[in-house]
């Protein structure tokens, strides 16, 4: 029996934000996402075009702490043409394809959740995940002991 994705206006309705800083500590502490550069000492860049957020961004806010990926300080802000911040929200997602080499930027950072060591960060990247991708079954395919 299939069943019917929910309306992604519906689900951003009932999504708590998630903000954790040892999670950002765990993100900040990754290499730098950017092909040529791979820094360490990184800052938690926040992806801003997300289909699965808990909210509608207005000006000036951040999506929460799931949607972190790790960039240096050049590439974050800093670097002019060549940083994240200065091409704006419409182009982030092609920013990251070509600066990082990097197919599914979304699912990356993700994946960064999924390895928090802060276990509610985890559990929710799971539960977001399970939804993005409209898998069945619950919490029993991934164990967070």
């Amino acid at each position: 029996m299939s069943r019917i994705a929910p309306n992604i206006e519906t689900l951003r309705q009932k999504i708590e934000p998630v903000f954790h800083e040892h999670h950002l500590d765990h993100v900040r502490a990754q290499r730098c996402l950017v092909s040529n550069c791979r820094r360490l000492g990184c800052e938690a860049h926040h992806l801003r075009d997300v289909p699965y957020t808990f909210k509608t961004r207005g000006m000036g806010s951040k999506n929460d702490d799931i949607w972190a990926v790790p960039l240096c300080e050049f590439h974050h802000q800093h670097g002019g043409p060549d940083c994240v911040h200065y091409v704006g929200t419409k182009q982030e997602v092609r920013w990251f394809v070509s600066e990082c080499d990097v197919d599914d930027i979304q699912l990356l950072a993700l994946t960064f959740a999924l390895t928090s060591p802060v276990r509610m960060v985890a559990e929710t990247a799971y539960d977001r995940l399970r939804h993005l991708t409209q898998i069945e079954g619950g919490r029993d395919a991934l164990s967070f002991n």
